[in-house]
């Protein structure tokens, strides 16, 4: 370095040694430590880092914010590591496990970021609608898979907690499974005893699953058009009857048809025989 820079990269230092004499705290060795990065000195700055990280204390809003200098400076590691050590001083491994998650999305690593967001949700149950909303825009295919690996065995481990069953037939739904989507959604009636309203959610969903993408089949036979009461209206519990159990969902199609029973115990709807349709 030239002398006017080494000039000023000196007496920065000597301030900064001055307060930490004085106060040493996590984010005055922060300081330190970029100080040295200006200098490309990476060695004596990542030992600063870790200096910072060591003498953090156990207050929630220290570890906060120690962890959000090193975001800001895109130091995701040092950032998991500060949230690690603050979990362990206040003896409590799940506390962060909403920042854990947030930071493996942003270092890409899917699975740690599936495992931290179902922490959280075990920490705070109510969390799990924003966690969905998290996941939903991050993962592909292959994560959904993921996902739903790792709800079943938060299942077993955690029986008691419903979120993880309901985060369950979310996946399913995700993933248009709707046979999986159907046992799951009888299955938490049966456990929370429900009216059955969650059940014909899922088999609402499936219908307009049907509509949009096997309509085409139905149409294109005159035998199976669905009545219409008005142009751009189609009666979707008509044709999902028609067309559901092609699709191999007989329980779609039994759903439907117990929903619309009247008080005499008789459907406008009867569950058609299987009739193979062609594939789009």
């Amino acid at each position: 370095m030239d002398g006017r820079a080494g000039f000023r990269f000196y007496g920065a230092e000597n301030i900064i040694k001055k307060e930490l004499r004085r106060n040493p705290t996590p984010m005055l060795y922060v300081t330190y430590g970029n100080l040295f990065e200006l200098q490309s000195d990476m060695e004596k700055a990542d030992k600063q880092y870790d200096k910072a990280i060591q003498s953090v204390s156990k207050r929630r809003s220290e570890v906060t914010q120690l962890a959000h200098a090193f975001i800001r400076a895109t130091k995701y590691d040092l950032a998991v590591k500060v949230f690690e050590k603050g979990g362990d001083l206040l003896k409590d491994d799940k506390v962060f496990a909403l920042n854990l998650g947030d930071l493996y999305k942003r270092k890409g690593d899917t699975k740690n970021m599936i495992k931290y967001y179902l922490i959280a949700v075990e920490n705070i149950p109510e969390q799990a609608e924003s966690i969905k909303g998290r996941l939903s825009r991050e993962l592909s295919t292959e994560g959904m898979d993921t996902l739903q690996q790792a709800l079943y065995e938060k299942i077993q481990e955690t029986p008691d907690i419903i979120e993880f069953p309901e985060m369950l037939l979310w996946v399913f739904t995700q993933q248009k499974e709707y046979k999986r989507a159907l046992r799951q959604a009888k299955a938490l009636d049966l456990r929370l005893d429900e009216d059955g309203g969650r059940v014909f959610n899922i088999a609402n969903i499936a219908a307009t699953f049907i509509i949009i993408f096997r309509i085409p089949d139905c149409l294109n036979n005159p035998t199976k058009k669905p009545n219409e009461k008005s142009a751009g209206t189609v009666n979707i519990p008509k044709i999902a009857m028609i067309i559901a159990p092609e699709m191999g969902l007989d329980e779609l199609a039994a759903v439907i048809a117990k929903k619309y029973t009247n008080p005499q115990g008789k459907s406008p709807f009867k569950i058609p025989k299987k009739k193979k349709l062609p594939k789009l």
